[in-house]
């Protein structure tokens, strides 16, 4: 099971991440750092190893969900806390 995931991952993920990283190293530096944009190119170039381990680990997952659901609170409190 283990394997296939990593093959499926290695198939039809692979080539979308790299398309975005490409995409976001080409333009960052068209946009200003400050701008949405520009925080967004930053974020995803800021992710490329956890993105890069999703494809070598096949138990990785892309979402942080449980991880945000064990902080307690709904959705919309965990987003606005001061």
């Amino acid at each position: 099971m283990e394997a296939g995931r990593l093959e499926i991952r290695r198939i039809k993920s692979e080539p979308l991440i790299d398309e975005l990283i490409n995409l976001a190293n080409s333009n960052i530096g068209k946009v200003l750092p400050e701008s949405k944009t520009g925080q967004a190119f930053g974020y995803l170039i800021g992710l490329k190893p956890y993105l890069k381990n999703y494809l070598t680990h096949p138990m990785a997952r892309l979402d942080n969900n449980k991880h945000q659901t064990s902080k307690g609170g709904d959705k919309e409190q965990r987003y606005y806390r001061f």
